[in-house]
């Protein structure tokens, strides 16, 4: 069975019990992946990381950058290293009519015709 462990930080000293988990799951011939948002302190780990090598098991958050112009960058690199995969997939996340993200973009509404939900809205 494969099971997945998310967790805020790994490896962390005070986590001992997701240790034990992961190490009885391990050891009961499952496989375990760790998925966390940030790396933790790698000078000072529990025995047990390094053992069962948990730290290779491991899978990190990508950083985002604070402002804006690196978002930017980092979006444009993600796109160009991994647009190839599937382009069809990348055209319909960018299908600017569907999505409105341009002010051209044409309705798929007729003209004078309210959608429910903005009748709705009105009446409260």
């Amino acid at each position: 069975m494969k099971i997945a462990f998310i967790v805020d930080k790994f490896p962390s000293l005070s986590q001992t019990f997701i240790l034990n988990q992961v190490t009885g799951l391990l050891d009961r011939g499952h496989e375990v992946d760790i998925y966390a948002s940030e790396r933790g302190s790698t000078s000072k780990v529990h025995p047990a990381v390094e053992n069962y090598h948990l730290c290779d098991r491991t899978y990190y958050l990508p950083q985002i950058p604070e402002n804006l112009l690196g978002r930017v960058f980092k979006g444009i690199g993600l796109l160009l290293a991994n647009g190839y995969k599937d382009p069809g997939c990348l055209l319909k996340a960018f299908n600017v009519f569907k999505y409105r993200l341009l002010p051209f973009a044409k309705s798929s509404q007729k003209p004078g015709s309210e959608s429910r939900k903005n009748q709705v809205s009105g009446l409260f």
